[in-house]
């Protein structure tokens, strides 16, 4: 994007003061202003220039010594640079008297952005709706509002009037001077007092049907406002800014220099900022439900209203000079909430909190090639601005401690309250407190992007012995206590010690830290045997994640810090085990079935544990930190497989799906969703879609949708990715759905795939900034070599705006650390039992090449004519049948390592075999037949004459004979399997039955299908899938008798009447939610009747007290006109005035 230059205003003259009047209307959303500008001649000019945009100028006078000119004729307005130009009828210059006025009236409109004079609007309770009048001017907005000189170190003194409803309360940044009401009219002209010399943009001004909270033991008035209606929820508030005031003027040692300050929610308004004696939030920055808030929402209230106050210190009495020092402004604000926090609510262990989130999103963003030095003055307002800033500022207070720190800001405000400053006058002051070379080192971090990795490693002497440990720079933990090192020394060489030894102590400054093998392997000991802080548990691991994505540590090392820290208790620790192992099972998901099922072994073995010692039971004594600890867990652990939290989760399911909306409770739905997705077949998929289309909460629509993605198997995913572009899943809605689809191996292929084919319609049918964001989330998952150059040869060629250099650059970089690390994974995996070490490390390409090849096989699997040779050490594991008849578990042990297969047909072995070689089979085409003309195929059933049979008939036969042939490939699939015990390839060939009966299906294949599964099938699962789909079209089959040629089983026939009373229950549930719906648009409805009668009432008791209309001030008579909303349920209608058609 190109940036825009700033527009510097010529200096010939200086503001003194401003005095500015506005008259906002609401119902035509304008305003008219008039400006007095106060100035001191300072230079020779015969033009003055203003920053102006936006308005209109009706009046113009400028008033010097005994002159007073009428310019309305001279101005001219520089679109390009938003500035107003006054040519002046002669030369002036500084004298005797050599002040300047000024005087502009003018009309503007509200802006609809919340930006400028602006209008924002609430409804309360009882259906009234009120609009409010607020101003956001910061940082070039108020030139919308009135003309003015605009540099930031253009400061003068505001005198502001605002005439308004005498119903409205007004806050600005100064008390209220004077009110003066106009006899019988409504309004009421508001003066506020002078306020101290400020610049432009911090002018505030707020007007509307506010309810005040005053706060009590405050030195100075202290208040909140906010919507009627709200004043419960500023309670919180209230208390805290009472003591945020006097902290903060305790902690800076200086007395805050207005008479008043005020918090005000503004509705509608998406950020907060601070002014001058007023500081404007968002409504839930700055209100909070006292019965339902959440600790997480009270420590976002907490964190912005102790940020604002703290500005009105640093950041208002004193003020940075120059836009590249913004960064260190923000960051002390966003570090005294920080501070402020830890110290008013010690229980929320603040700064644990900052090592595991805060600080390590500002290294991730550090880390970027886009980073850049906080000094920039070109990328204000940016991610490092924000968040690298104050990590550099709390960097400082760890080294200097507490009292060195405020000890240097306290002398630096002083020295220079109401002034303007450079980051040198800061670094001054604590030099002077410390006597260390601030300026020095906080160059270092302040003008190069990035930050330092510390390798710490042994020091050998020449018998191989330790003689020391050698590092480079800061805090080190030892056991004897926290040493400091000088920031910028290159190197220490400290001697051998058999105590704790950490880098960084608790992680207060800004960089990573790599230890070699051994340093680390004694760390984990100590971290395991509780003799690391927290902090320094958090930060390690954290570092140690980044360093092996950069490959600077191995894999394997960061699944030691994992298993060690199991012994630990912190939520934080869990969380991030958690986090690591699924980044791993990530990074090695086209690595093989066997590698992903022992990443999965470790995480059950992990995380289940403390997932059932926690327990998912949710209980209104947990805290939110418990809560949120045991649902961390229980997700982790379900989404591995964990038996019993996955069993847990399918029970809630069920309940939840019978009608039970209580079933789950909220904090669940997301681990008890994803498990089921990912462990269940095609019911629980549906399940889950029936939920996102019915759900009356928004959330567990939300979640429900999101769990898709879990799907197991590639079919269940093709199947779940059909639902993305349709009626079911909205264009906006996409991102929920594929975010988890990407985390397996065959979701991310089958999510390229579906890109790939419907990549057009995504550009077409999306909103225009969907394609990028959707490709980038298509890409995240992919990084083999064959994807990588698929990626290129799809875009090769085309015309695309697109840029995917950036996805590519990062497939590469996963594919590196992927091929890196994959032997040390390994090797680490069967150290510990969850790998064969004699299993191979190829993916499938390899495998089915040993298949095919017959290479290196070691026993013979004979079906009919045909003879596989395979693999004991791939197949065995698969399957414990033919395990057991190589290795003399049966009777009829196979001697020659050969086992003959007579109750299948060859191309069902085939499948099974492909399977155990590839975890998937695809069913070949269906063989052709060319039965003769009156032939019988079965039992009486007679060839149809294709020369009778019109098109469509011929095309409906071939579809259903095409899907019975289907649908029996995998029943015999199905039964072999449960033949041989291979669960994996059983549940597989169970989905994909499923998804073919979940479609429309000619309903005379099912006794064909049933016929086959009595005579193939024991699978209790095959069972339940074949009731269900015989329930689905039990009328059809009754009114034709289809089923009576053939027998149904006894448990067959009990599982059809349960799949029918079933269906029977969804139809009944579906015609209740129904009713219910009607019910409530009927209540709505009588409500919405209410509501316009009561304002009907209002309306009348109004006209009884008007006798003349407010605008053309004649005998008011009136006429209702209708006015036509398509949207609107009920009509609605306007009051006008006969006389001049103004609207009442």
């Amino acid at each position: 994007m190109e940036k825009k230059e700033r527009v510097l205003l010529p200096i010939s003259v200086t503001p003194i003061a401003n005095d500015i009047r506005l008259n906002p209307y609401f119902e035509g959303e304008k305003f008219k202003g008039r400006v007095t500008i106060s100035c001191t001649v300072i230079s020779t000019c015969s033009s003055l220039e203003l920053h102006f945009k936006s308005i209109k100028v009706f009046e113009a006078l400028v008033k010097f010594k005994n002159n007073s000119w009428d310019v309305r004729d001279t101005l001219s307005y520089n679109e390009a640079r938003e500035t107003l130009e006054i040519e002046l009828p002669q030369e002036i210059s500084p004298g005797d008297s050599n002040e300047l006025q000024i005087i502009l009236s003018y009309t503007g409109e509200f802006r609809g952005d919340s930006t400028g004079l602006y209008q924002a609007s609430y409804e309360t309770h009882d259906g009234v709706k009120h609009r409010i009048a607020a101003t956001t001017l910061e940082p070039t907005y108020a030139r919308e509002v009135f003309p003015h000189f605009g540099e930031a170190l253009a400061e003068a003194e505001f005198t502001l009037s605002v005439v308004v409803d005498k119903s409205f309360v007004t806050v600005s940044n100064m008390p209220v001077e004077t009110i003066v009401t106009f006899g019988h009219s409504s309004m009421k002209l508001i003066t506020f007092r002078k306020s101290i010399s400020m610049p432009t943009y911090h002018l505030c001004l707020v007007a509307g049907p506010l309810a005040e909270v005053k706060c009590t033991n405050s030195r100075i008035a202290l208040s909140v406002f906010c919507p009627l209606g709200t004043e419960e929820r500023a309670a919180f508030a209230a208390d805290l800014a009472t003591k945020a005031f006097q902290f903060f003027e305790d902690c800076f040692d200086l007395p805050y220099r207005l008479p008043k300050l005020d918090l005000i929610a503004i509705p509608e308004f998406s950020t907060d900022t601070q002014t001058w004696g007023a500081i404007f939030f968002s409504t839930p920055n700055l209100l909070l439900d006292p019965e339902g808030s959440t600790l997480s929402e009270k420590k976002r209230v907490a964190e912005a209203i102790l940020r604002e106050i703290s500005y009105m210190w640093f950041g208002n009495l004193v003020r940075m000079r120059n836009w590249d020092a913004l960064w260190i402004e923000e960051g002390f604000a966003t570090l005294m909430a920080w501070y402020a926090a830890d110290k008013m609510f010690p229980s929320w262990h603040f700064w644990d909190s900052y090592v595991a989130n805060t600080l390590q999103e500002a290294l991730s963003q550090d880390s970027l090639d886009s980073s850049h030095a906080v000094v920039d003055a070109e990328s204000l307002y940016d991610e490092i601005s924000f968040q690298k800033g104050p990590c550099i500022l709390r960097m400082v207070l760890n080294n200097l401690g507490d009292t060195k720190f405020f000890d240097g800001v306290k002398l630096y405000l002083r020295s220079h309250q109401f002034q303007h400053t450079r980051p040198n006058d800061l670094w001054k002051a604590w030099e002077e407190v410390t006597g260390e070379p601030m300026a020095a080192n906080m160059s270092v971090w302040t003008r190069e992007a990035g930050f330092p990795v510390v390798r710490v490693s042994e020091l050998l002497d020449e018998s191989g012995n330790v003689a020391g440990v050698r590092l480079f720079q800061i805090a080190i933990r030892q056991t004897g206590g926290v040493e400091t090192v000088d920031m910028n020394t290159r190197e220490l060489i400290l001697p051998p010690s058999d105590g704790l030894f950490k880098v960084n102590a608790d992680h207060g400054s800004f960089f990573r830290t790599s230890y070699s093998h051994e340093l680390l392997t004694g760390l984990l000991e100590q971290a395991s045997d509780g003799n690391l802080s927290l902090r320094d548990c958090i930060g390690l691991s954290y570092d140690l994640e980044a360093l092996v994505a950069a490959g600077v540590n191995r894999t394997s090392e960061l699944l030691d810090l994992n298993v060690k820290f199991a012994k630990l208790d912190s939520f934080y620790v869990w969380e991030m085990i958690d986090r690591n192992l699924r980044s791993i099972q990530s990074v090695y998901k086209f690595h093989g079935p066997e590698l992903n099922e022992a990443l999965q072994k470790l995480t059950r073995d992990v995380i289940g544990p403390k997932a059932e010692e926690l327990g998912w039971t949710i209980s209104k004594d947990d805290d939110e930190k418990l809560i949120t600890f045991k649902t961390s867990m229980f997700s982790g652990a379900g989404l591995a497989g964990h038996p019993s939290v996955v069993s847990a989760a399918k029970e809630l399911f069920a309940k939840r799906m019978a009608g039970d909306e209580n079933a789950i409770p909220e904090s669940l739905w997301r681990g008890v969703f994803g498990t089921v997705a990912a462990h269940g077949g095609l019911e629980e998929l549906q399940s889950l879609v029936d939920l996102w289309e019915n759900s009356s909460d928004e959330g567990e629509q939300y979640l429900a949708m999101q769990s898709l993605g879990r799907a197991p198997n590639a079919e269940l995913m093709k199947w779940v990715l059909s639902h993305l572009l349709t009626d079911t899943v909205k264009n906006e809605d996409m991102f929920y759905l594929t975010w988890p689809i990407r985390d397996t191996a065959h979701g991310a292929i089958e999510l390229w795939e579906w890109t790939k084919h419907n990549w057009q319609r995504v550009k077409e049918e999306g909103p225009d900034d969907i394609a990028p964001e959707f490709l980038e989330l298509a890409l995240g998952g992919l990084h083999t070599k064959d994807q990588i150059e698929d990626v290129r040869a799809f875009f090769s060629g085309r015309d695309e705006t697109i840029e995917i250099d950036q996805g590519l650059e990062d497939m590469e970089n996963r594919r590196s650390r992927a091929e890196r690390d994959i032997s040390d994974v390994r090797s680490w995996l069967e150290s510990h039992g969850y790998l064969l070490a004699t299993m191979p490390p190829q993916p499938h390409s390899v495998l089915m090449h040993l298949l095919q090849s017959g290479e290196y096989s070691d026993f013979i699997l004979r079906c009919k004519d045909r003879e596989f040779k395979l693999h004991q050490m791939i197949v065995c594991p698969q399957s414990p049948v033919i395990s057991a008849a190589l290795n003399g578990g049966f009777e009829q042990q196979s001697t020659s390592k050969i086992i003959t297969v007579n109750e299948f047909d060859v191309r069902t072995v085939q499948y099974m075999v492909g399977f155990l070689y590839s975890a998937d089979y695809r069913l070949a085409p269906e063989p052709e037949k060319q039965p003769a003309q009156g032939e019988k195929r079965e039992e009486g059933e007679i060839v149809d004459d294709d020369d009778n049979m019109t098109e469509a008939s011929r095309a409906s036969r071939r579809i259903a004979d095409e899907t019975v042939y289907k649908i029996v490939s995998h029943l015999r699939v199905n039964a072999i399997a449960d033949y041989y015990g291979i669960a994996k390839l059983a549940k597989l060939s169970t989905s994909k039955i499923e998804i073919i009966l979940k479609k429309e299906v000619d309903f005379h294949i099912i006794p064909q299908v049933i016929a086959e599964m009595h005579a193939a099938n024991r699978d209790f699962e095959i069972r339940s899938v074949i009731a269900t789909a015989t329930a689905r079209y039990i009328a059809e089959l009754a009114s034709t008798q289809a089923l009576r040629t053939i027998d149904l089983e006894h448990q067959l026939t009990i599982e059809i009447l349960e799949a029918c009373g079933k269906r029977v229950q969804k139809l009944l549930e579906h015609f209740n939610s129904v009713q219910n719906q009607q019910k409530e648009l009927i209540r709505k409805l009588e409500g919405d009747r209410d509501v316009t009668a009561t304002k009907v009432r209002a309306i009348i008791q109004q006209l009884k007290t008007t006798p003349k209309c407010r605008n053309c001030k004649k005998d008011f008579w009136c006429w209702i006109e209708e006015l036509t909303v398509e949207t609107a349920e009920i009509p609605h209608y306007i009051l006008r005035c006969r006389s001049c058609q103004c609207r009442h």
